[in-house]
């Protein structure tokens, strides 16, 4: 007879947690419900028994443990969870029904935060037409797949196991902004350094997109005017041509952008360095 003190006593009237390595979701969404799998790959290091929580907010309908059927063993703390009793790699496989729910003509499905490393989720949409394209955004992982085919779009996206998992997608609507002429109006904003032998020159210049999209903008530049640089988050390029500056930026302005000038200047009569 072996004796147990009481802290081993307590390690065994209490199961150990085991890592919870992957949560692997496979799910398709019909109308307001994404039906489908989640795999959770299980890793224990240690004798004894274990307790496996699910991730909360799913509805199961069925388990397998290594195959073969399984009943959860109720709930604790709102989730249900699973006995184990071996010790190894283990593969815990759900069929599952998550809620798809709809605020403002976007569609959302939030997968729940779990206590895994890893989480990888495989989501298909129908599609309502071949030309019809759906706009997809995840929050808590990144979109690292994508595939359609003429009456489904595949999304795969990888998060965070500890953090929900949310895809959000709507019907993609063509933008007219690129057909429309483009319109907008600056502000500019100059400080000059006088000096003995060259005059400093510092601008800068905000852009608002009334209409349209703006790739790049000009600026007359007067005569005496050389610019050394331009700087901005938005700036891709700059080049020069006669009493003419040309900025590109990386993507067309929608909205508004600001950037930044600096330069050497031979102050003369001019008034207004920009028109």
């Amino acid at each position: 007879m072996k004796l147990l003190s009481p802290r081993s006593a307590s390690r065994n009237r209490h199961p150990l947690k085991p890592p919870l390595t992957r949560v692997d979701y496979d799910l398709k969404v019909d109308a307001e419900v994404a039906t489908g799998e989640a795999r959770l790959t299980i890793d224990v290091i240690k004798n004894g028994w274990v307790r496996v929580a699910i991730p909360a907010g799913l509805m199961i309908r069925a388990a397998q443990l290594d195959g073969k059927p399984v009943s959860l063993a109720g709930k604790e703390a709102g989730a249900n969870y699973v006995l184990l009793s071996h010790n190894g790699r283990t593969l815990l496989t759900l069929s599952i029904v998550a809620p798809v729910s709809s605020t403002a003509g976007t569609e959302i499905l939030r997968l729940p935060a779990g206590s895994s490393a890893l989480c990888r989720a495989t989501l298909t949409l129908p599609r309502r037409g071949p030309n019809v394209d759906m706009d997809v955004h995840v929050t808590g992982g990144l979109v690292l797949e994508k595939s359609e085919t003429a009456d489904q779009s595949r999304w795969v996206a990888h998060g965070r196991g500890a953090e929900p998992l949310t895809f959000a997608w709507k019907r993609k609507v063509d933008d007219q902004r690129t057909t429309q002429p483009l319109r907008l109006r600056g502000s500019l904003f100059q400080l000059i350094g006088l000096g003995e032998d060259t005059t400093q020159f510092n601008a800068e210049v905000r852009i608002e997109v009334l209409q349209g999209l703006a790739r790049e903008v000009r600026l007359r530049l007067p005569e005496q005017l050389t610019v050394n640089l331009v700087s901005g988050a938005a700036v891709a390029d700059w080049e020069t041509a006669p009493q003419e500056l040309i900025v590109t930026f990386v993507e067309p302005v929608q909205q508004s952008t600001r950037f930044s000038i600096s330069g050497e200047l031979r102050l003369g009569k001019e008034k207004s360095l920009f028109r």
